[in-house]
């Protein structure tokens, strides 16, 4: 992760070494081997908690919201870097009729596929 903003204000910059006073948080790179996050796990309970797999995902803890008047929204900047390898997952494709069962909804655009 290269950059972090809390509502539009950047909090962290992994490029120039920028971290804001306090800012402590976990960044996953969503490899299929990730861990749960031990600080949701403590919070949550393992039982309750997913590894996010194959998701990008930050955990941001003990944040300071004093001044943003409620829990910020988080956005980040990610960067891959083009000598990494990565795994893939392969879908297989079904034949025949598709069912009901089989279809998921896209509610906004009123569609199935």
């Amino acid at each position: 992760m290269r950059k972090l903003y809390a509502n539009g204000k950047l909090v962290y910059d992994g490029s120039v070494g920028y971290r804001q006073k306090g800012l402590k948080f976990t960044a996953y790179d969503g490899r299929g081997d990730q861990p749960r996050d031990p600080a949701m796990v403590k919070e949550e309970g393992a039982d309750f908690v997913s590894a996010h797999r194959g998701y990008l995902d930050i955990v941001v803890v003990d944040f300071d919201i004093v001044g943003y008047g409620a829990p910020p929204v988080f956005e980040a900047e990610w960067i891959q870097d083009g000598a990494t390898t990565h795994d893939y997952d392969i879908y297989t494709t079904f034949a025949g009729t598709p069912n009901a069962r089989d279809l998921i909804p896209v509610w906004d655009q009123q569609k199935l596929y």
